[in-house]
Formats: C-alpha cells, structure tokens, sequence
C-alpha cells in the first residue's frame, strides 16, 4: 500500500500527498530497520512538506530523521536534526514541532550529558505537549525524562515518574 500510494502521490505530484506518501512509507521502513531507505524517503517528505508550507508535516518528518540517527548512533546527526526541528518550531509558534526538537535534544544529551541540560530540555518538551495534549508523546517523553533521572540516580523521582506514564499509557 505504501508503494502504490507513493506512486500516486508522485503521478499527481502534489507536495501534501507526496509527503504523506513518503513519511507513511519512511516510518514503515523505519520499523523494518531498512535506516538508510527511512532516512531517504523521510527527507523526501520533509522537502515536500516544506514546499507545501505544511510546518507539522515537515517537523514530524524532520522529527523522525533525527530519530533513525540516534537509533545509529550518529549523535552528531541527530543533534543537527533535533536543533533544525527545534529553531523552526520555535519560529513557527507550533508547539509540537518546537517540542518534537526538545525532545530529540533531551535524548541525546540523556546519552552524552549533560544531564542537567537533558532535564531541563524534556521537562520543556513535556510543557509544550502538554499545552496540546499529545498524549502519546507526553508518555514518550515521560520515559525519556525516567530515564535521565535514573542516570542521575534519582531513582525515586524515575519510578514515580514512570508509574504515572504506564497508568496513562
């Protein structure tokens, strides 16, 4: 189905579809772990969002990209995806793409530290889905956060934490 809609999508050539094509397409190789097909197909998509001035759309594309590098491990990578999801969403007023950005930055430095600055990152983040509600992502980001603190010894707050996220997953 992800081919024939991106086949479509490319015959009509209409950037909203071409990047919903593409991102469906990218986020099903993603989870086949074909990275590098994902990471094709997903900046197809972010570039036809963009074209299409559909801000979320790019984001989430954007979003996911820093994702698969991290996934990697090529920090460097996603750092540089994270901070380009972040400053557009910030300039952009859209409060989950300027978290979506947070939250990529907050999972590396979760890895890389510093922690403190991994803290402050995905407790913003969660402040911004909040505002939304996102829900699935505020229990994403909610693991995330359990995590750095489990880093940072704190494990009462991680399970406390942690806790809340399942009874709301």
């Amino acid at each position: 189905y992800h081919r024939r809609a991106l086949t479509i999508a490319k015959r009509l050539q209409h950037p909203v579809a071409l990047g919903h094509a593409c991102f469906g397409f990218g986020f099903h190789q993603y989870y086949l772990a074909k990275w590098e097909t994902a990471i094709e197909l997903l900046r197809e998509s972010a570039e036809a969002y963009w074209e299409a001035g559909h801000l979320r759309g790019w984001g989430a594309a954007t979003a996911m990209i820093a994702r698969i590098y991290y996934c990697e491990g090529d920090f460097k990578h996603s750092l540089e995806q994270s901070y380009e999801t972040l400053r557009v969403g910030q300039d952009g007023a859209d409060p989950q793409v300027w978290g979506w950005g947070l939250q990529g930055l907050g999972q590396i430095q979760c890895c890389t530290g510093p922690l403190e600055e991994a803290e402050i990152n995905l407790k913003k983040a969660l402040e911004l889905f909040k505002s939304i509600p996102d829900y699935p992502t505020i229990a994403e980001t909610n693991g995330d956060l359990g995590e750095c603190y489990i880093r940072q010894g704190k494990l009462k707050e991680a399970m406390e934490l942690l806790e809340y996220s399942n009874q709301m997953v």
